[in-house]
C-alpha cells in the first residue's frame, strides 16, 4: 500500500493530490492507494481511499502498513516514516504555489537530504512515477538510524546532574 499525507496546514496541497490521481491512472498497480488530502480541493478520484483527515491512531497504522509513504515536508511525519523504516517520499509544500505561508518545508527537506537520509525529496511532482520507483531501494542504500536514545539518555544524565 501507498500512504500520502498532506498533513493538517489549511492551505490546499492541490498540486500533489493532482499528481497522485494522474499516477494512479497511468500506473495502475495492485496496490492500495490510500490518501489523506486535507484542506485540498482537489480530490483524487482513482485511489482506493481518500479522507480528509485520520485520527492519530489511524495514521500510525496506515504508516505502519504503507510500503511506501509519500508525505509533505512535516518533520514529524518525516522522521516517522524513517523511524519505521518506510521508503519516504517527501514532496514539501512551496510558497508559490500558495501551498504555506513560507518555504519552510523545502528548506527543511533539502537539508535533510543533504544530511543524507534515506528519503527521496520531490520538488516538482512530475517526478514523482520515478521516486515511487525508486524509493523501495532507499532503506538498503543507507539505513535510518535514530539517536533519540541517545539523546534521551544523554538528557536525563545532565538532569540528574542538575538536581
Amino acid at each position: 500500500m501507498i500512504f500520502v499525507t498532506v498533513g493538517t496546514h489549511e492551505q490546499p496541497f492541490n498540486r500533489l493530490m493532482k499528481a497522485i490521481d494522474e499516477f494512479a491512472v497511468t500506473e495502475p498497480k495492485k496496490e492500495e492507494i490510500i490518501v489523506q488530502y486535507g484542506f485540498s480541493t482537489e480530490v483524487p478520484k482513482h485511489v482506493t481511499d481518500a479522507q480528509p483527515f485520520f485520527s492519530n491512531v489511524e495514521m500510525n497504522r496506515l504508516i505502519s502498513k504503507a510500503r511506501i509513504l509519500i508525505t509533505h515536508g512535516g518533520p514529524s511525519t518525516i522522521i516517522e516514516g524513517l523511524q519505521l523504516k518506510k521508503p519516504t517520499i517527501v514532496v514539501p509544500r512551496q510558497k508559490k504555489f500558495d501551498e504555506h505561508v513560507n518555504d519552510h518545508q523545502l528548506l527543511f527537506s533539502r537539508e535533510m537530504k543533504k544530511m543524507n537520509y534515506p528519503m527521496i525529496v520531490i520538488e516538482d511532482v512530475a517526478g514523482l512515477s520515478a521516486a515511487v520507483g525508486e524509493a523501495p531501494t532507499l532503506l538498503k542504500k543507507k539505513p535510518f538510524i535514530s539517536h533519540t536514545e541517545v539523546f534521551n539518555r544523554e538528557l536525563k544524565q545532565m538532569l540528574d546532574q542538575m538536581f
